[in-house]
């Protein structure tokens, strides 16, 4: 049973957010290790989730930090709201970025051979 709950901790502290993977994936993972965890009586307190979590975002999300501790107090943090916010940044990367399309097409002189061409003498 110790060993299920401290895999659990570790899996919460280890866990990293992924700017490429919906952070869903990660908020599920950890909801579930804190329900582990306050199932074998071994809770973990709402500001202490937070500040995992926060230490989790990736390094261009940074700025969701001060977002997050500077609209609440410290009792007011709740991981939901850290959820809700990671979630909403992640929409609108995807928006921004999946507007851009990246098309480059080569400039060159010189032609190149696509296929084998049969030569027939006349």
């Amino acid at each position: 049973m110790a060993s299920i709950v401290f895999k659990d901790f570790k899996d919460c502290i280890n866990s990293c957010i992924n700017l490429n993977a919906n952070p869903n994936i990660y908020f599920d993972k950890v909801f579930g290790a804190y329900a582990c965890m306050k199932a074998a009586n071994i809770a973990v307190p709402p500001q202490l989730q937070v500040m995992i979590t926060l230490a989790a975002l990736p390094q261009k999300w940074e700025m969701l930090i001060s977002i997050v501790t500077g609209n609440n107090t410290l009792k007011d943090l709740i991981l939901s709201n850290v959820c809700t916010v990671v979630i909403m940044q992640f929409q609108a990367d995807s928006i921004c970025h999946g507007s851009k399309q990246h098309n480059a097409n080569k400039i060159s002189t010189v032609k190149c051979k696509c296929s084998d061409l049969n030569w027939c003498n006349q």
